[in-house]
């Protein structure tokens, strides 16, 4: 340990007495102050070029958007048909789609809370304009409006009170998006009401 800092020391004195050898360690420090500044000024571009490749990344995931514009139910013969408005759209960069809707419902019996889920099925009778039918294609960043129609048997749920209420679609990488239940219910309830 002593020999390097003899030789360290001897280093020191040669530079120190030689002028042009006095330039190697301004030269040093230069270079160095210089690797500082391209190792920040790089860093600062791999943490952005991460950021946006993020982002990226995020709009390439399957995503659906849905936004409920209205819910109303019409009791006919022996079954209720729930028609939900609906905007979906598809906001990532690559096509998806609606592939299946279910009407989860939630009501108490004897003590025991029982979940029916009644599941989209096309209409036998011919589709009114503006009728969704699934599979729903959505391109990417896409989107489609319309009102999405589920029945279900009235003697299912007659003489119960629902404690909650759920719109559930199912796009095509599985992923279930679920409207609040406590949105749809209020509107539902109220309109209901107005039927019985």
């Amino acid at each position: 340990m002593g020999d390097l800092f003899n030789h360290v020391a001897d280093f020191l004195d040669g530079v120190a007495a030689s002028p042009k050898l006095a330039l190697v360690p301004a030269g040093v420090l230069l270079l160095g102050l210089l690797g500082y500044i391209v190792n920040r000024r790089g860093g600062k571009t791999s943490r952005r070029s991460l950021a946006l490749a993020e982002r990226q990344e995020a709009r390439r995931e399957a995503l659906l958007d849905i936004r409920l514009i209205s819910a109303t139910c019409a009791v006919d013969d022996g079954e209720r048909n729930y028609v939900y408005d609906l905007v979906i759209r598809n906001p990532s960069d690559r096509a998806n789609s609606v592939a299946e809707a279910e009407l989860w419902l939630e009501y108490e019996v004897g003590g025991l809370v029982l979940n029916v889920k009644a599941p989209w099925r096309p209409s036998q009778a011919v589709t009114p304009p503006g009728n969704l039918r699934l599979p729903l294609a959505l391109a990417a960043n896409g989107s489609e409006a319309g009102s999405l129609q589920i029945t279900v048997a009235q003697a299912l749920i007659e003489g119960r009170s629902i404690e909650r209420l759920q719109l559930v679609l199912t796009d095509t990488f599985g992923t279930a998006v679920t409207l609040r239940s406590e949105f749809v219910q209020e509107r539902i309830s109220h309109i209901e009401a107005t039927n019985d």
